[in-house]
């Protein structure tokens, strides 16, 4: 694997750190990203694949206030994502953020409305900031 990126927190609910992955997807080989799910003592189980692309960065946050923290990835010359978190191991591609050349992504709650929004860096464009819609009326 080529790692570029990793985050850990607490996917699952059961108070121990899980690990997110993020790979280099290489002309050579088909790198993912992935979820692994910490089972205490050392133990983690690969459970989710978030997509197969060159990703630079991940954060976490919840995008939905269902109290389960979501996922976003960062790629550099590919689309960069939301996946929603079900809870139960899995994740649902949600949206879509770009395609440029991300080389890192945070998730904050830049308008204070208490809905996560995500904040982008580029290799040479500056930033981009998007504004999380779900919470609005």
């Amino acid at each position: 694997m080529h790692t570029r990126a990793i985050v850990c927190r607490d996917l699952d609910g059961d108070k121990l750190p899980d690990v997110i992955v993020g790979n280099d997807k290489q002309a050579s080989n088909t790198d993912k990203n992935y979820v692994y799910f910490n089972n205490g003592n050392f133990d983690f189980t690969e459970s989710s694949q978030l997509g197969a692309s060159t990703t630079y960065a991940i954060d976490v946050g919840d995008f939905n206030k269902d109290d389960i923290p979501d996922v976003a990835i960062g790629n550099y010359n590919d689309q960069s994502y939301i996946y929603i978190n079900s809870g139960s191991g899995q994740f649902e591609k949600a949206a879509v953020l770009e395609k440029n050349y991300v080389r890192d992504i945070k998730v904050v709650d830049v308008d204070n409305n208490g809905f996560a929004d995500v904040s982008t860096a580029l290799d040479k464009n500056g930033l981009n900031i998007f504004i999380n819609e779900v919470g609005k009326a």
